[in-house]
């Protein structure tokens, strides 16, 4: 039998400063990866909940068989309608929008209204997050809104 001294115990101090030093420039390095993949998902995010809302709104309009608006609130960065709850935009995601038929002097709220036939007052609507951006735009005649706007 062959005796071990506690000296081959463990790692040492050096070994362990050096994986720490390691997964700190691994860490340092991805950083700016994440964080760009991060703002691609949180503008898409925000783009696909505004999607869903204006076809939610619309299909409420068609059932009900009455109008039916997206209400979007640029200061409070807000959106609802009767068939949806109020739902917040992502941090940092900025929002411009396009509408006819401002019917008020408040500049902060816009409507897309979705009549019972399907059609709608038309818009666009562009998300911007850092240098990237999307749109979604609502025909007028058919109502619909895409995500692919040419």
């Amino acid at each position: 039998m062959r005796s071990r001294s506690h000296q081959d115990d463990g790692f040492t101090i050096l070994e362990l400063l050096v994986v720490l030093a390691i997964t700190a420039l691994g860490l340092t390095l991805a950083q700016p990866l994440i964080g760009r993949t991060a703002d691609r998902l949180r503008l898409e995010s925000a783009q696909t909940a505004l999607l869903n809302a204006l076809k939610t709104t619309r299909a409420a309009a068609i059932i009900r068989g009455t109008e039916a608006s997206l209400v979007i609130d640029l200061n409070a960065r807000t959106f609802r309608s009767p068939a949806l709850p109020v739902t917040m935009l992502p941090k940092k995601v900025e929002l411009a929008l396009k509408v006819a038929g401002l019917d008020t002097t408040d500049r902060s709220h816009a409507e897309i209204r979705f009549y019972p036939d399907g059609s709608s007052t038309g818009g666009d609507l562009t998300l911007k997050l850092e240098d990237r951006t999307a749109r979604l735009c609502v025909h007028w005649l058919t109502g619909l809104p895409r995500d692919d706007c040419d």
